[in-house]
Order: structure tokens, then sequence, then C-alpha cells
């Protein structure tokens, strides 16, 4: 008899350990569960129970809410999209425009032509000399426009001046090289322009600007046979005549003109007018066979001394029309 109750309740205490095991086991699956919901809640921004919850909201809403809120989600998903896109678009870069060339309008006129130079006997001779000497009756400054003032050289050789014709601009510059051996003194007595360099040696050189408008007359004071000639430009305009006679203008804004021909033999002034876009021609005849030299002084007004040669005769010399 008391066997057999010490196996009831042996028996009896093992099954109340199994169900305390269980009990145990279970809780603990239990609070096990319940971390993962809550680690599941910290990792996805909605629970099951919110996302169903929306299932029951859109379930709920018409055809044309579900559309709109279909719509919308598309929109939102896009946007990431098109904000990277825009982020990686590189700024638009600016294509110069190529300009079409322009052709240049012309309005200004020209002066061209040929000067017959009459000597003796209405016989035609070299124009070689001839200055024409343009200039605006308004007074407005035509002249070539250079790079600055520049420098030109005369040279004294063989008692010359080397050139014997200028064309310079205002301001600029003539150097006087004396090549000879003998001793030379430049000059002038033009004007505005007038000065005196005095004299110096071969070899040695000595300048002067010139800044009047007009034609300078440029002499030596110790040989009366030497002689410049030069055309200061400040608004005028000056062309050479070729041997032959001919000479020409460009580029001249329209207006009324004056035109002084000049030799050192005689000398005429014109009154020409310039149209736009027309060539003016001038064929014009210079008569000088009336023409007489007439000594210039020195640089004292005075009348150049008389030397007389071995034979006892006077030397006069002077620049007479064969020398030019």
């Amino acid at each position: 008899m008391s066997s057999c109750s010490d196996k009831v309740f042996a028996s009896c205490s093992r099954l109340v350990v199994k169900l305390v095991c269980c009990t145990v086991f279970c809780a603990t699956l239990s609070a096990c569960g319940n971390t993962w919901q809550n680690i599941k809640r910290i990792i996805t921004p909605n629970s099951t129970a919110e996302v169903s919850e929306e299932i029951r909201k859109t379930d709920a809403l018409t055809p044309q809410e579900k559309s709109a809120v279909e719509l919308q989600g598309v929109k939102q998903q896009e946007q990431p999209v098109a904000i990277a896109a825009q982020s990686v678009k590189q700024a638009p870069v600016a294509v110069a425009k190529q300009s079409k060339p322009v052709k240049p309008v012309k309005h200004q006129g020209s002066i061209s032509g040929n000067i017959r130079l009459l000597g003796k006997d209405q016989t035609q001779i070299s124009a070689e000399g001839l200055i024409l000497r343009l200039s605006r009756v308004d007074g407005e400054s035509i002249r070539s426009v250079g790079e600055g003032s520049q420098n030109h050289t005369v040279d004294m050789k063989n008692k010359q001046y080397l050139p014997r014709y200028l064309s310079i601009n205002s301001g600029d510059t003539l150097s006087f090289v004396n090549k000879d051996t003998i001793k030379h003194n430049v000059f002038s007595s033009t004007g505005d322009n007038a000065f005196d360099l005095g004299t110096y040696d071969g070899g040695l050189e000595r300048d002067v600007t010139l800044y009047e408008d007009g034609l300078v007359k440029v002499y030596c004071n110790i040989h009366r046979n030497m002689a410049l000639f030069v055309s200061v430009d400040d608004t005028s305009r000056t062309a050479m005549a070729t041997a032959e006679g001919d000479f020409s203008f460009d580029a001249l804004p329209a207006g009324d003109y004056e035109l002084n021909i000049w030799h050192i033999r005689g000398q005429k002034t014109l009154a020409v007018r310039v149209e736009n876009n027309k060539e003016l021609t001038l064929t014009e005849v210079l008569d000088t066979t009336r023409f007489k030299y007439t000594p210039h002084s020195n640089k004292f007004g005075e009348k150049y001394s008389v030397k007389k040669n071995r034979y006892g005769s006077s030397s006069r010399g002077g620049i007479d029309d064969e020398f030019f």
C-alpha cells in the first residue's frame, strides 16, 4: 500500500515538473515573439497592422479617388529621379553666334587726273616736282593719318638735297644728314615753319620738326642752288604728280574742295566738288611759258654774295628751270 502511494506521488511530481517546464517554455516563447515584433517596428516604418489599416482605407475609396492616390504615388516615385537627373545635367554652354560679314558701305568719292606742264614754246616738259595740295573749303581735316609722328631723312650730297620734294604730316621730323665733305647751313624763312639749323660739317646730322600746314621752302645759306620743297599736311592732303603728270586722291568725303597745283615754274588753284561714290577726273594744263627765275634771299633776307671765278666772270648760280 505504501509503495503504491509512493509511485503515484512520484508520477504526479514528474507531471507537475513537466507542466512547469512547459509553462516556462511558453512564457519564454511568447516573450521572444513580442521582442521580435518590437524589433520589426523599429526596422520597418509601418507595421503590418498599419499597412492593413492603409489597405482598408484604400478599399473604402471610390474608383476616382483610388486613381488620384495612385497618380500621386507615381509622381512621388518619379520626383527623386527627376531631381537626380537635374543634378547630373550640365550647365548650358553659351555658343557664340557667328555674325554675318558686313559689307563696307562706300560713301566717299575720289579725284584723279593729269596735269600737262608747258614750258618754252608751249612744249610739254616733265611734271617732276609738281605738287598738288587738296583742302576742304569748310576747313575740315582730310589729311592721311599715319601711325604717329614719322621721321624723314634728307641727305645733303654734292650740294643737293635728296630727295628734293617731300610730303609729310604736321608733327613729322626732318633729319638733315651732311654727306658732303664741306659745310652746310640748312634754313627756311617760310612763315611759322621758319627755322635755322646753323652751319655744321660733313658726317653730322641735325633735326627739325614742322607743324604749320602749307608748302615749306628749304635752302642752304652757303650754297644758293640747294633747295628742298616740303608739303606739310595738317588739315590738307598732298599728292606728288608723276613725271607724266598723273595724280590721284582717294577716300574723300563729299563736299567742296580747293585744289592748289604748284610747281617752281608756276601755280594755279581750282575749285572742285566731290560727290559720294563718284570719281572726278581732271585734265588740266599748267602754262609756265612766262616763267622768270627770281633769286631767293639768304637767311638774313639779303642777296647771296657773288663770287668771281678764275676767269674774272661772276658766278651767279641760282635755281633755274634746267635744275628743276
